[in-house]
């Protein structure tokens, strides 16, 4: 997979593969598709490589401890999904509504555009990226607006007093200076200083001016050091407001979103994998055949030609020859096939490549083999190697038949039972 929440989706198709014929037919007409048509496929590699972990950014929104970086990173990947979508409208013929690409790209929220929208502008990018502070735009936190509007109004306030002052004394390099916590004190030059009223209160000097506080301009500074200090506290605020407004369509947008792009991701990978298995390999055709009298699905059954480890590619693999081997239970054959042979004759790997070769079919992956027919498998149940349970008085043939037991009881028609080595616990003579 292409994306970090792709490669989580992966593995739950891997753990949990599909069982109904029809969703499996609809993987593998995607993966016919992409393996045909290289322009949908190049659109969808170029922009899925973009996108940075969703999924995990959304979980950190959603519990309000995302950085700010983070959180432009989030939206910026949202704007690229709706690149990627825009990209593939001029695609979307009868040939992609019936696979499961077209499935997934028509079950994409309506409301994703809009709400990506509402966001693209909603606080400086550029200062997010750069200084990670978020600055909101006017009219998406109606607090944080207030606060700015009023800090602006008392500085003007401020500045008109300096104004009147410097008409006052006929000064013009009059001016507010700041000492520690002494904001918006008056400096006047000392040639200027005797006509300073009595009443103002001299807060500091030096050979050139001195700082004065007048009664008015003494509130205006304590308003505006009352309004900072409310104003830095709605923004450290900021953040985890906009965490929560953002994380009202977590459920209704967001996360299914992430959640269909992960799976696009997925059948991107499916069809790679398909063609990286080297030569022969084929589409597995699937039966689902029911009783026609009973209603009831008729027994399983597995049918492979040539069939061989995926990890062994015949199409590079030169110095390790792998040989491939035909397998068939059920249908025309017995339900029930007994492997002999010496050691190192490959029994085991032969269980093996059988259940890897069910779990990639039905995963909507190509096989590698000739020839692939079967049923949709219900589960794989196996019993492989040898433990004792000596704590609780179980010998190893005892676990091994315990657990051959819980195999029999949960089996349907429809299950693959594979058992290695069964009875290796006792002597020949048991």
């Amino acid at each position: 997979a292409i994306t970090p929440m792709g490669k989580r989706m992966m593995r739950q198709w891997l753990m949990r593969p599909l069982y109904d014929k029809k969703e499996i037919e609809e993987r593998l007409n995607t993966v016919d598709l992409l393996m045909s048509n290289t322009e949908i496929r190049s659109i969808l590699e170029a922009n899925l490589v973009k996108l940075p972990d969703l999924e995990r950014m959304l979980s950190r929104v959603h519990s309000c401890t995302v950085k700010v970086k983070d959180f432009e990173k989030v939206i910026t990947g949202f704007e690229d999904i709706i690149k990627l979508l825009n990209s593939l409208k001029n695609e979307l013929d009868g040939d992609i509504k019936s696979t499961a690409l077209g499935k997934y790209i028509q079950h994409i929220p309506a409301s994703l555009k809009d709400d990506v929208n509402k966001w693209s502008n909603a606080f400086d990018r550029k200062k997010a990226i750069m200084e990670n502070i978020i600055i909101p735009q006017r009219g998406v936190e109606p607090d944080f607006d207030k606060s700015v509007d009023e800090m602006d109004s008392i500085e003007s306030e401020l500045q008109e007093l300096l104004k009147q002052y410097k008409k006052q004394f006929k000064c013009s390099s009059i001016a507010f200076k700041h000492s520690g916590k002494e904001t918006y004190t008056v400096e006047i030059p000392i040639n200027a200083t005797k006509n300073v009223p009595s009443n103002w209160i001299q807060m500091g000097a030096n050979k050139s001016a001195k700082r004065y506080y007048s009664d008015e301009l003494k509130t205006l500074a304590r308003c505006m050091t009352e309004a900072r200090e409310s104003h830095k506290i709605l923004e450290e605020d900021l953040k985890k407001r906009l965490c929560l407004k953002f994380d009202e369509n977590y459920k209704k947008t967001w996360m299914p979103t992430i959640k269909i792009i992960s799976q696009i991701d997925c059948l991107i990978a499916l069809t790679r994998t398909s063609e990286s298995i080297g030569y022969p390999s084929c589409r597995p055709e699937f039966v689902d055949e029911m009783d026609a009298e009973t209603g009831n699905k008729l027994n399983g059954f597995v049918k492979f030609q040539s069939l061989r480890h995926p990890c062994f590619n015949e199409g590079t693999t030169v110095i390790r020859e792998f040989i491939p081997n035909d397998i068939e239970l059920g249908g025309n054959q017995p339900q029930l096939g007994l492997l002999t042979g010496a050691n190192a004759a490959g029994k085991s790997t032969i269980l093996r490549i059988t259940c890897i070769a069910v779990i990639m079919a039905q995963m909507g992956c190509y096989v590698p083999c000739e020839t692939a027919k079967l049923s949709p498998i219900d589960r794989i149940m196996t019993r492989l190697g040898a433990n004792d349970n000596i704590m609780q008085g179980k010998s190893t043939f005892f676990v091994e038949l315990s657990e051959t037991k819980k195999i029999l009881d949960m089996a349907t028609n429809r299950s693959l039972l594979v058992v290695d080595e069964l009875g290796r616990g006792g002597s020949s003579s048991d």
